[in-house]
């Protein structure tokens, strides 16, 4: 999760894919641990965006009324979800 203080400081690529089918992914550089934004000192950060499970988002309490409240943490995703964004990915 990106720390609110560190809000200001991200700089945000253009999108990888957009599109309906597999929402939006982007990213986001910023500085590393010890403030440097360097190739190799920086981190790199990426956010997919998927509007199309917003089904399974509101079973496991991220969305709330249509709103996100938080990001889905990589152990609270289902294997089979797993599956089937990489090979959305693949195809985006």
């Amino acid at each position: 999760m990106l720390q609110k203080k560190d809000w200001k400081k991200r700089q945000l690529s253009n999108a990888y894919f957009n599109d309906s089918a597999a929402g939006t992914l982007t990213t986001a550089m910023m500085p590393g641990i010890e403030g440097r934004t360097n190739p190799g000192q920086r981190w790199r950060g990426f956010c997919w965006f998927d509007y199309s499970h917003n089904q399974l988002l509101s079973e496991l309490g991220v969305l709330n009324d249509g709103t996100a409240q938080h990001s889905l943490y990589g152990e609270a995703i289902p294997v089979s979800l797993l599956e089937e964004l990489s090979q959305t990915s693949q195809a985006h």
